[in-house]
């Protein structure tokens, strides 16, 4: 596998550059946690970062809002050097952490109330995120009767009320229900129509496919991809799975299929399942109508973290 990016990279898609990590890295004794590496997230752009756990996403994301110095490396904030200028910094952003503490004995109003003057929200801002985030049924409950979607809808609406440039994001849909998805992911694309820049981490493919500009994936504290979303799309479809539903099994087909590039290609519980890149994966499909084969139904099989950064692609 590729030893990490350790330049900082990243295509500018739009707007000046907002956010830059330059040669980055954080140790905790003798614990590599981050090895040097860096990205750039333009004025406006949205940027995913995934990764199993352990792979240093919340220690990239705790430095990136002054909450941990690193060890080489800056952080730069609107050309600003995060620990040079503090406050100046610190003023652009707004920061949703991977645990959220509220006192449990508040009322959620009550919460919102002491986080509304906290962060000086502008009129009718905490109006606004409720009603996207679609949490008002919940505000007279106290905190710690919350279940864990509701608490992390909670902590999603305390990050929006701050009216700033930039918003971290760490694990944003941890514990959210389909609903609570739905709610967030249309409130973030309405924040990127406003011009904001956004940088969340996850580990649902589709958050990174729908909602990001760039995508950077990091393992074991390497930045081993970053790509423009039209790339990282590329390669999660060269990664699926196609499985067919055929009227009648024929064993032939899995040889047919490599002869066409298939990549793998397997009949399993009644269904032949075969991975190809894009031109290969229509070729075959090709191939079997005209070997007289009946196609009942076509679907899709997206990849899962490990396959897309699998050692052969990166």
């Amino acid at each position: 596998m590729d030893s990490g990016i350790t330049a900082t990279v990243g295509i500018q898609l739009g707007g000046a550059q907002m956010i830059k990590l330059e040669e980055f890295s954080k140790k905790y004794g003798s614990f590599q946690a981050v090895y040097p590496t860096g990205f750039e997230v333009g004025d406006g752009q949205t940027y995913a970062l995934l990764g199993p756990n352990g792979s240093g996403k919340t220690t990239i994301f705790k430095a990136m809002v002054g909450l941990s110095r690193p060890t080489t490396g800056k952080v730069l904030i609107d050309n600003s050097d995060l620990w040079q200028k503090p406050e100046k910094v610190k003023a652009k952003l707004s920061f949703l952490p991977q645990r959220i503490t509220i006192p449990e004995n508040l009322k959620v109003w009550e919460a919102l109330d002491f986080f509304t003057r906290l962060k000086q929200a502008p009129s009718g801002r905490l109006e606004e995120v409720l009603a996207y985030i679609e949490l008002m049924s919940d505000i007279n409950q106290y905190v710690g009767k919350l279940s864990g979607g509701m608490l992390q809808r909670l902590g999603l609406v305390i990050t929006f009320l701050a009216d700033t440039s930039v918003y971290i994001l760490d694990e944003p849909t941890l514990n959210l229900d389909l609903q609570g998805m739905k709610s967030f992911r249309r409130y973030l694309k309405y924040l990127k129509e406003q011009g904001k820049t956004i940088v969340f981490s996850s580990h649902a493919l589709l958050d990174a496919e729908s909602l990001s500009d760039r995508v950077g994936v990091l393992v074991d504290g390497r930045l081993v991809l970053d790509l423009t979303v039209t790339e990282f799309r590329a390669k999660v479809k060269n990664r699926s799975n196609i499985i067919l539903v055929l009227a009648d099994k024929n064993p032939g087909l899995v040889e047919l299929a490599y002869r066409h590039g298939a990549q793998m290609a397997e009949f399993e519980n009644g269904y032949f399942r075969y991975r190809a890149d894009l031109v290969s994966q229509i070729k075959i499909i090709e191939a079997i109508r005209r070997n007289g084969d009946e196609i009942i139904n076509i679907s899709t099989e997206k990849p899962d973290l490990d396959q897309i950064i699998r050692e052969d692609d990166v």
